[in-house]
């Protein structure tokens, strides 16, 4: 069994005003273990930026508990949840000349005196967290000279600089290319188990979360937030409940959104894997449905090559494209 490094009881998530108390989640009872990667899911403006700064202790329950390590969190001073917790937020930073390695010693300000005065068990936490996120390479370079998918880096080398059993990253792929997405989440995927932390993102990276995440907290409007691993959340509804929406459907067999279309024609499809994939998906677009019993067909010649029958009629095409093309007109 994984320690815990942090549960909730009960805990209501949202904000009072004078006129109001909004609770954007309810009575939330999930934990979180060292070793595991959580990702948390969910639409825009349903609490989970309030879901993470309750967990930070930086805005007030509306009622029920935070436990870190066991200790109810409003226990901790803001220096010792410093020491526990570390986190990670897509603001923009004020940089000045700072390199990247002066940003990840500011990971170990918890731990440092007033006059940030840095000791030699300092500097070795600082060059582990360089060396973990393979940083070596540019770790004297200015903070501005970087890529965004090197910056985000340098701010996981600063978190896990600061050596907390808890990591906490607010949509950390924001802005970032496809490359720097995978790369990024593959990386703090390792990162849990090559340091043994509990690492909790909230993102919208739903086909990285399924291949990667231990677990999945799910939120919706007015529900409770549900917990459990990618496949169990799959199979027993609650994505499409989770990303239910009017104008699409989620798809369980592929974690993707499928988008309807109106398929009006028919056609026969006859090849091997890659190429009936994304021929089907080609056709689909275009308003045709798969039926062995169709009039037309089109069956694979070579590795890119498609023969497209109707009746006596035969046409070999060299693309997608040119299929489509026949068929359009």
């Amino acid at each position: 069994m994984r320690e815990v490094v942090l549960h909730t009881d009960n805990l209501s998530v949202g904000y009072r005003t004078k006129k109001e108390t909004k609770t954007l989640m309810p009575e939330i009872n999930v934990e979180l273990s060292k070793g595991q990667l959580v990702c948390l899911l969910g639409q825009n403006g349903v609490g989970k930026s309030s879901l993470l700064r309750t967990l930070l202790n930086l805005q007030p329950s509306l009622s029920g508990g935070v436990y870190l390590l066991g200790k109810p969190l409003h226990q901790y001073s803001n220096l010792e949840i410093a020491k526990h917790v570390s986190l990670v937020l897509t603001d923009p930073i004020q940089t000045g000349s700072l390199t990247v390695r002066d940003l990840i010693a500011l990971g170990r300000s918890p731990y440092t005196a007033w006059t940030g005065q840095m000791s030699k068990a300092d500097w070795e936490q600082v060059q582990w967290a360089i060396d973990q996120t393979r940083l070596n390479y540019i770790e004297q370079k200015r903070l501005y000279e970087l890529s965004d998918g090197q910056l985000q880096k340098a701010l996981i080398a600063r978190a896990i600089a600061q050596e907390g059993e808890l990591v906490i990253l607010d949509e950390p792929t924001a802005h970032l290319d496809m490359n720097n997405r995978v790369e990024i989440m593959r990386l703090l995927k390792e990162l849990t188990k090559t340091t043994g932390r509990a690492i909790l993102v909230a993102t919208h990276e739903l086909q990285l979360t399924l291949q990667l995440a231990d677990q999945l907290w799910l939120t919706n409007f007015n529900r409770p937030l549900v917990a459990g691993t990618p496949e169990d959340m799959a199979l027993e509804g609650k994505l499409e409940e989770t990303y239910y929406h009017e104008g699409f459907e989620f798809d369980i067999k592929t974690g993707r959104a499928a988008i309807p279309v109106a398929e009006n024609k028919t056609v026969r499809l006859d090849g091997e894997d890659n190429w009936y994939f994304w021929t089907k998906n080609a056709l689909r677009r275009i308003g045709y449905a798969i039926d062995d019993k169709a009039d037309i067909s089109i069956t694979q010649k070579g590795e890119l090559q498609w023969v497209l029958n109707k009746g006596a009629d035969e046409v070999i095409t060299k693309s997608i494209e040119e299929l489509l093309g026949y068929l359009e007109a």
